[in-house]
């Protein structure tokens, strides 16, 4: 079935070049003039696979100005440059604004078949309609391509046919075929060598997949990088668990320690308790002390008072005895007596007057030393107490010093964990990524070899072919200078074969 396409933008009369119609199962011909069109109409009414289209071919697809010339067919979308020097006489009569169509959009609209071929046969905008398919994707699905163009810059902003050629060469579309009827403004054919567009895509494709390959490395390192920084953080993470365990267990220590210290503290605080009982005890004692003290200070200041009395009594006895001496001689043994029994008294008065001065100060002695042992206690409290403030805000200190590092541990333990995870999954990704553009790349490596087993195969063919020419335009001369020598040695042998 023929599934080939010809569409002709700025077709004319259709007849330079030639094209056999028939060859095509669509043929669209376009034309910017309305009388050449109704030309081509009519000329063309009987066959069903020729369409004629009117309208004006630009690159935006906005109205455009449009140059009339006194020679119709030189009139375009581009004023005259170089063509005024080939034709003398050309000059531009009028200018007007005209509606366009985007080339682009007319191709897509007007395409039938898979086998486009393509004419643009319009010199003045030939350069600028073939960049314009050039970033439209249109050329990649074009089989054959015509182009008229100058040699110069036939008209201002032009391309010529070189720069034509050189933006083609990226789409395998190689001049096959010149026609230089118009040696100034020549048609050139450019065909698609499938060879080189298929070895061209698969280059494209080979770079594409080293770049692919290149990238899943890249990726794949990363995955390293990402595995090596998880293991790092692990090993962190690890480091941050036993500090955290040490942390707890010195904590643990810390308050085992202030234990001991309040167990000490209760404990030195019931001596200080068992002091203050002695202390009470002492003063009740020291009390009782005094209290015996003064019965014994007021025994003995009876007892001076009896001793006073005795001795005013004895006084008064000398008196009366030194009185009645004479007549009393037999009271002096009385007199001895109470004399020897107011010495004693005296005596026992002072004994127990300096047992009591010697108790009392055993008593303040004591006292004294209770009081220091209570003060020494006393400090001795306060210093513990200090102590155990001093401990009870340090270990809050350290308390909350080794919460606040429990918490970042276990926020950085979360993150860690969560990076881990999300580390995991593109390793995950990537490691399918990784098979899949393997997969792809072994594929593309087979079919690429077979493409080059194939291509080496035809390489070989044609070195045949051109080998078997050789060899037959080698006969071919030889059997042309036989005949040749025969004509001229045996022309009646040429004569008679003749007849």
């Amino acid at each position: 079935m023929n599934s080939k396409q010809l569409i002709w933008i700025g077709a004319g009369t259709a007849t330079a070049p030639e094209f056999n119609f028939d060859n095509y199962a669509s043929v669209t011909l376009i034309e910017a003039r309305e009388a050449a069109c109704r030309e081509l109409s009519a000329l063309f009414q009987h066959s069903e696979n020729v369409t004629v289209k009117h309208c004006c071919v630009s690159v935006t697809g906005k109205e455009s100005k449009f140059f009339t010339c006194n020679v119709e067919e030189f009139s375009a979308l581009a004023r005259p440059a170089e063509l005024k020097t080939l034709y003398p006489g050309l000059k531009v009569e009028d200018s007007s604004e005209l509606e366009t169509v985007p080339i682009d959009e007319l191709i897509e609209q007007e395409t039938k078949y898979a086998d486009l071929e393509l004419f643009i046969d319009i010199p003045a905008t030939a350069g600028e309609l073939v960049r314009k398919l050039d970033g439209s994707g249109v050329l990649e699905r074009v089989t054959k391509l015509h182009v008229t163009a100058g040699s110069d810059l036939l008209y201002e902003e032009s391309l010529s046919i070189t720069s034509i050629k050189e933006l083609l060469d990226g789409y395998f579309l190689t001049e096959t075929a010149r026609d230089e009827s118009d040696p100034d403004i020549p048609t050139v054919t450019f065909a698609l060598d499938k060879s080189a567009k298929a070895i061209g895509q698969l280059k494209a494709e080979n770079e594409k997949l080293k770049e692919q390959l290149q990238a899943a490395r890249q990726q794949e390192k990363m995955a390293a990088e990402l595995v090596e920084e998880r293991n790092i953080r692990e090993s962190l993470l690890k480091e941050k668990e036993q500090e955290l365990e040490a942390k707890t267990n010195e904590l643990k220590g810390l308050a085992e320690e202030l234990e001991s210290i309040k167990n000490d503290c209760n404990s030195k605080h019931s001596e200080f308790e068992s002091a203050l009982s002695k202390n009470a005890e002492l003063e009740e004692k020291l009390s009782m002390s005094e209290q015996a003290l003064d019965e014994a200070n007021q025994e003995l200041e009876e007892e001076s008072s009896k001793l006073t009395k005795a001795q005013e009594s004895l006084h008064s006895t000398q008196s009366e005895l030194e009185a009645a001496l004479n007549a009393k001689a037999g009271f002096e043994d009385e007199i001895k007596a109470l004399e020897q029994d107011a010495y004693e008294k005296e005596n026992e008065a002072s004994t127990k007057l300096k047992k009591v001065s010697e108790a009392l100060e055993e008593l303040k002695q004591s006292e004294e030393q209770k009081r220091n042992e209570l003060k020494a206690s006393q400090l001795k409290v306060e210093e513990l107490t200090n102590q155990v403030s001093k401990k009870e805000a340090e270990l809050e200190a350290a308390k909350a010093h080794n919460e606040s590092e429990i918490s970042k541990l276990k926020d950085e333990a979360t993150a860690l964990k969560k990076k881990i995870n999300e580390t995991d999954s593109v390793n995950v990704n990537l490691s399918k990524s990784l098979d899949i553009t393997t997969k792809q790349n072994l594929k593309l490596q087979v079919d690429l070899d077979d493409l080059r087993e194939r291509f080496a195969n035809s390489k070989e063919n044609e070195a045949r072919l051109k080998a078997l020419i050789s060899d037959l335009h080698e006969k071919l001369q030889k059997a042309a200078n036989f005949y040749h020598r025969l004509e001229k040695t045996n022309p009646e042998l040429l004569s008679q074969s003749d007849e």
